[in-house]
């Protein structure tokens, strides 16, 4: 076995020399909260909190461009330009560092005496000292560097006068919101599989591992891949190729799988990590709730029962079945299956693939000679493949009869079926995720936490704030917990006012569930008779 050579950026020389993966690596590891999200929710939730404290600021976050001559907020920058002047005056420093030490200085940060109250151009200990406490709590990988986003987080800051109090009580609840996750203290270290732990059943599954992994190109790493294809094997979904490149998906899969294993939720691929996927991988390890029965579907520590309903109520809502196919209506070139994954947004394309990879001839048998048509355009463009989606319209945008028949054929097959199960894993996780964060045992619970992750994708930060502050009131008003139903109530009327959606559709489904019956889309649903949905079983295997 190979040793391990993935530090701060995995990297196998013989294999990637002169390539860009260390960049990619970094780029990604630079920032472990997320594409910025919960930093951007800090920055909305400041400007939102200044605008309440200064009703003359209605600029929103115009001002960083100039965009009025005359502006209380550019005032409070150019305060911020003299803290630099009269720290600086007559000297060459760095004004940039200069610059985010006055903004830390007016936000109350204490960077000590040297210059001007402590801004003097020199990055010194308290200045560092300082800027981590500030990144940290804004949401930013604490670098101790003035990066471009450190210094737009400390305009925003500057130009509404916030002060330390407030940045890091903002950071603090949407961060509560987002359940970032905290690395442990202290933690055994990890070590490589030794010869006598190599039994041949455990080299036999790091065989089948290393076979998932096809060519890796110049841009890859075949140690990164093996940890695609570890992640993979154990439950962990990624609609991308195993490559050996970085991604959003698998540096996510990584935080969960650290989660999952004990260790520090970094999402850095360090030698604990990597020799842990191995030692799991060895062991034919899954991931904690995600073992599917192969008969039915399920979760171990999800009832069928629950998981069923949910799948089927949902799948209703959407106008889906497992052989459900709609057109161009909505410019999307092809929808199908339970949740109507399509070709336009690209959540139709893993699907068929692992068709084609899993079951060739079935396949084959099912589109015929419009078999090769199919596998050419899974290997084509997005814009190419969206285009063949609309080629296969009718004027009035449905399927051709030709094309429909066989979609319906493959959605009635048992191995299809399996597969759409499959990838609806990542909304059952969501859906469990959401029952323990709000204490939802029963089954309509289970059901409700399903269409949100379905239909929103999460409870989005500012609803989950709305959500405790409404229970909190509620339990003081009436001097009790409330009971689940109630709290249901609170959670969906949430949902729907922070929904990107059409808001009174998105009620009117969690109000249905809630009830047990309603009308969606001008269907009638009795959900406790029809799917025998119950406050009183739990969702939880006994």
């Amino acid at each position: 076995m190979s040793s391990f050579t993935i530090e701060k950026s995995p990297k196998r020389e013989e294999i990637n020399k002169g390539n860009n993966f260390e960049n990619q690596y970094d780029q990604l590891a630079r920032n472990p909260l997320g594409d910025s999200k919960v930093h951007n929710e800090i920055k909305h939730e400041m400007v939102n909190q200044s605008l309440s404290k200064t009703p003359r600021i209605d600029t929103g976050m115009g001002f960083l461009q100039k965009e009025k001559s005359v502006n209380p907020l550019e005032e409070n920058l150019k305060e911020r330009d003299n803290y630099v002047v009269r720290g600086t005056f007559g000297r060459k420093i760095d004004k940039i560092v200069a610059k985010g030490q006055a903004s830390l200085v007016l936000a109350g940060y204490d960077l000590g005496e040297y210059g001007y109250k402590g801004v003097d151009g020199v990055k010194g200990e308290l200045t560092k000292k300082a800027l981590l406490e500030f990144q940290t709590a804004v949401g930013l990988k604490p670098t101790g560097e003035f990066d471009q986003d450190t210094m737009k987080a400390l305009d925003l800051v500057t130009a509404t006068k916030l002060t330390k109090a407030e940045i890091e009580a903002i950071g603090k609840k949407v961060m509560q919101g987002q359940e970032i996750e905290k690395p442990s203290l202290k933690q055994p270290e990890i070590k490589p599989l030794s010869p006598k732990e190599l039994t041949p059943e455990a080299k036999k599954r790091l065989a089948e591992r290393d076979e998932k992994i096809g060519k890796i190109g110049s841009k890859g790493n075949y140690q990164y891949a093996q940890v695609e294809a570890s992640l993979e094997m154990m439950g962990y979904k990624n609609d991308k190729p195993i490559d050996g490149q970085p991604d959003r998906q698998t540096f996510e899969n990584i935080k969960q799988f650290q989660k999952d294993t004990g260790l520090p939720v970094t999402g850095k691929l360090d030698p604990d990590t990597y020799y842990m996927l191995e030692r799991k991988t060895a062991e034919e390890w899954k991931r904690p709730g995600l073992g599917y029965n192969s008969l039915e579907i399920g979760y171990k520590v999800i009832s069928k029962e629950a998981l069923k309903a949910a799948t089927e109520i949902t799948a209703s809502f959407e106008g889906g079945s497992y052989s459900a196919i709609a057109g161009n209506f909505d410019n999307q070139g092809l929808s199908f299956g339970l949740v109507q994954w399509n070709i336009g947004q690209g959540t139709l394309q893993p699907l068929l693939r692992e068709m084609a990879e899993k079951h060739p001839e079935k396949l084959r048998e099912i589109f015929g000679d419009k078999t090769d048509e199919l596998l050419k355009m899974l290997n084509g463009t997005k814009e190419e493949q969206l285009d063949w989606a609309k080629s296969i319209n009718t004027p009035d945008n449905k399927i051709e009869n030709s094309w429909k028949s066989c979609f319906i054929k493959l959605g009635q097959t048992a191995d299809f079926q399996e597969i759409q199960r499959n990838h609806l894993s990542k909304y059952y996780d969501k859906a469990f995720e959401i029952c323990n964060k709000y204490g939802l045992k029963s089954e309509v619970g289970f059901a409700l936490a399903y269409d949100i992750a379905i239909q929103n994708g999460s409870v989005k930060s500012k609803a989950h704030v709305q959500i405790q502050n409404e229970i909190d009131k509620e339990q003081k008003k009436l001097g009790r917990e409330l009971t689940e139903k109630e709290k249901m109530q609170i959670i969906a009327n949430a949902v729907a006012d922070h929904s990107t959606r059409a808001k009174e559709d998105v009620r009117n489904r969690k109000m249905t569930i809630i009830n047990q019956q309603g009308t969606v889309h001008g269907k009638r649903y009795d959900l406790k008779k029809e799917y025998d949905l119950s406050y009183e079983e739990s969702w939880k295997v006994n």
